[in-house]
């Protein structure tokens, strides 16, 4: 089994917006509240939803209970290392219902239990794709997560997915992930896709640094910390991006097995430039291999990770080893030609799997 998590926006009206809002800032006094009165004894661990005093349908009042245990089992924790620890306390609107407080409808609606004097269900339109109703169609719904930023309510809805039977349909795959050319996949039946897009990567944060020196020069610190980790936000959605079309392509050519190169330490045994220092620590090879692993499973496909010592320089013809000087790959002894990253994907996909030593390439 396996669970993610699938957000959305939430579209509430007025009045909606009103009851989330309210809603929330309750569900926030009650668990502060509970965490404050109860953290210097044990009685909070036989709490029931009855001992929560809110203004919260059932569902919701459970939710707080179990908030509130998880801050005081992880506080006492910490506070046996450090007796000095401060209590942790909610700020942001929160709220959360298990999966028997909340339902999906097939038209973009949720319903969920709150409260306004007495329980109630709203409507509230969400922005719920197709392929977001085939995962909640294909698993179980489990909790969820209703938060605003930026005065906008996002749902978070946990799902736990059944293991799909993995295909053996014999075709492999291999995936070069590189900076100027994020991933190149290569079928063993000869199929070739470059995903992504390396020099957009590169102005992108180039131009997010320098708006960041400007602002810290101007003292704008407000538009600073408005930014937070937007560059993070913007790279994760591109890695999403590219793992979906590599997954995507696997899907369509029919292959039951990827390789991918096991490449932990690369950046501190790998040789490079002053001018690219900042790309190689940058480099999220790790997230975008993660990507693609869960969503390859979630299609019954195997991934395997290989060790990737000499893929980008081995002849996939004739095994001459040759180091490229540029993008092109062109060997010594039989002459063969083509992209220096398809070269390190067809040489993965035929290596065995790592036995735990990586290098780099």
């Amino acid at each position: 089994m396996a669970s993610t998590v699938l957000k959305c926006k939430l579209y509430p009206t007025e009045y909606q917006d009103n009851i989330l809002t309210a809603n929330s800032k309750e569900y926030i006094r009650a668990v502060n509240q509970l965490t404050h009165d109860n953290c210097d004894n044990d009685e909070w661990k036989r709490f029931t939803s009855r001992h929560v005093n809110a203004e919260l349908s059932g569902n919701v009042r459970d939710s707080a209970k179990q908030d509130m245990r998880s801050i005081l089992s992880k506080y006492n924790k910490d506070r046996r290392k450090k007796p000095d620890v401060k209590l942790p306390i909610l700020k942001r609107p929160i709220l959360k219902w298990s999966y028997v407080g909340y339902g999906i409808r097939d038209n973009q609606l949720l319903r969920l239990q709150c409260w306004d004097s007495k329980a109630f269900s709203i409507l509230v339109k969400a922005d719920i794709s197709e392929a977001q109703y085939n995962i909640i169609n294909s698993g179980k719904i489990g909790m969820l997560r209703v938060t605003q930023k930026n005065n906008k309510w996002i749902a978070q809805i946990a799902v736990t997915i059944p293991d799909v039977e993995q295909n053996d349909t014999g075709v492999c795959m291999g995936i070069d992930v590189g900076i100027k050319v994020p991933a190149v996949c290569v079928t063993s039946e000869g199929k070739t896709k470059f995903c992504g897009n390396g020099r957009m990567n590169k102005f992108y944060r180039r131009k997010a640094l320098s708006h960041k020196r400007k602002l810290g020069k101007a003292k704008k610190l407000n538009a600073l910390r408005n930014l937070k980790d937007k560059e993070s936000r913007w790279m994760t959605y591109q890695d999403h991006c590219i793992s979906k079309s590599i997954v995507d392509f696997a899907v369509k050519n029919h292959v039951g097995t990827i390789n991918m190169e096991k490449l932990s330490g690369i950046r501190q045994s790998t040789s490079k430039s002053r001018k690219n220092t900042g790309y190689i620590h940058r480099w999220s090879f790790y997230r975008l291999q993660q990507f693609v692993e869960y969503k390859a499973e979630r299609n019954g496909i195997k991934v395997v990770y290989v060790n990737p010592k000499y893929t980008s320089q081995v002849c996939p013809c004739c095994g001459k080893r040759n180091k490229a000087e540029d993008r092109t790959y062109t060997c010594s002894e039989c002459g063969y030609t083509t992209h220096r990253d398809r070269v390190g994907a067809m040489n993965i996909m035929h290596v065995s799997a790592v036995d735990g030593n990586s290098l780099p390439a």
